[in-house]
């Protein structure tokens, strides 16, 4: 392996270097953030779903909703939210 040192570089070397650095580090940043957003997403819906569950049939009732939707009905209004 090839040690790359500013020395034994070219400037437009340097640059693309550089640049593809600046890329990859993007890449995963990207990467990150998406499944930071996934995992927010589900735990939020989870919470929804829990307290949905924790209602009685007279408050879902109330709000129009049967239980056996509440996962559809949470995972829509967290969407909604963000």
């Amino acid at each position: 392996m090839k040690t790359i040192t500013y020395d034994n570089i070219s400037e437009s070397g340097f640059a693309a270097v550089r640049t593809r650095t600046t890329e990859v580090l993007a890449s995963g940043w990207s990467a990150f953030t998406a499944r930071t957003s996934a995992s927010l997403l589900r735990l939020q819906t989870s919470r929804m779903i829990s307290a949905l569950q924790g209602m009685s049939n007279e408050q879902l009732d109330l709000i129009g909703i049967k239980r056996a939707d509440i996962p559809a009905y949470a995972h829509k209004l967290v969407v909604e939210e963000n």
